[in-house]
């Protein structure tokens, strides 16, 4: 049996992230992050806020939780106490929210309270009424099964892959990221003359035209509307392949100087640049894990085995039978 997806070509050809947000902490198989918000701190502002830069906006208890509802996204939060954010300030701080300085200013989901605000920490004051405060950071969430497509442009599909575990961003670092999702690499350089000085075999190749040798500045116009990469943060703390450079990969943080570019083996835990080829709608993950994709030309389709009869499906005695997209019987012999 079979649950489908279809997305057309329009949906994935350029990400809706429109804010810079930092990873916070990974829990029950959701990597949370903090998202800036403009405006006040409303449940409703940190919705859209969420769902803008494509995150899930998560709930801050199960589905039966009093400030949970269909507006949000059950993620494992559970809650405890009527203390929102417990579970991420454990893995940050070791404490609860109140005494975790990493959540300073980050505001959580919640229905039901205090007027539509959000549920935030500013200084020691936990929870505070986020209708007090405005332009502070949403507590967004992703599916760690899942990677969100960054932009579409010079013939590839970029994405952001997130490093983890304390990991140097050198090349081979980058690289090893990018495959583990499936996922090919850029070098710095586009590979295509006269923007060959910092590309090497195993890179992926982008065309821009011959306007834009590097990549960063291919995506910084992407995303940003100008091929300035150290001024545009939604690439703050990215990485790529750069052969030129040895074992080092080649970063950009927001306001430090490009080129030349920060030296990978310095930094831990930021994010690689992949790609795949634009071409190819079923290359890269289009689909949530474990989800086939078919390519139709001009569209894809995803496709996941939710169910399929076997051995131990029904008791003994019994078969089973497959019964439309979603159910099955057991019938006697």
């Amino acid at each position: 049996m079979w649950k489908l997806l279809c997305l057309t070509v329009a949906v994935v050809s350029l990400s809706a992230c429109t804010q810079a947000a930092t990873f916070l902490a990974t829990y029950s198989g959701y990597d949370y992050y903090k998202v800036p918000v403009s405006g006040p701190m409303s449940s409703a502002n940190v919705k859209v806020t969420c769902e803008s830069a494509g995150y899930l906006t998560p709930c801050p208890g199960n589905r039966h939780d009093l400030n949970s509802s269909p507006d949000c996204v059950p993620t494992g939060l559970t809650n405890p106490d009527a203390k929102p954010m417990s579970e991420i300030s454990q893995l940050l701080c070791g404490s609860s929210p109140k005494f975790c300085p990493a959540l300073d200013g980050v505001y959580v989901f919640m229905a039901n309270w205090e007027s539509g605000s959000a549920c935030g920490r500013e200084g020691f004051l936990y929870c505070s009424n986020g209708n007090d405060y405005k332009d502070r950071f949403a507590l967004c969430a992703r599916d760690v099964g899942q990677q969100q497509l960054f932009a579409s442009v010079a013939g590839l599909n970029f994405y952001l892959v997130q490093v983890t575990g304390g990991t140097e961003m050198t090349n081979a670092n980058v690289k090893a990221a990018c495959e583990a999702w499936g996922l090919g690499y850029p070098c710095l350089s586009t590979g295509i003359a006269p923007c060959t000085e910092d590309w090497a075999p195993g890179c992926l190749k982008a065309d821009s035209g011959g306007d834009l040798c590097r990549i960063p500045d291919i995506l910084a116009e992407a995303a940003c509307g100008y091929p300035h990469p150290n001024t545009c943060h939604l690439l703050n703390g990215t990485f790529v392949y750069s052969p030129k450079d040895g074992q080092a990969s080649c970063g950009v943080m927001q306001g430090k100087s490009f080129p030349p570019c920060l030296d990978g083996s310095l930094y831990k835990d930021m994010y690689a640049i992949c790609a795949v080829k634009e071409s190819d709608l079923c290359a890269g993950p289009v689909c949530p894990q474990g989800w086939e994709c078919q390519d139709r030309g001009d569209h894809f389709f995803c496709l996941e085995q939710a169910y399929q009869c076997s051995s131990a499906s029904c008791p003994d005695g019994m078969y089973c039978k497959e019964e439309g997209p979603a159910s099955f019987s057991c019938r006697a012999r």
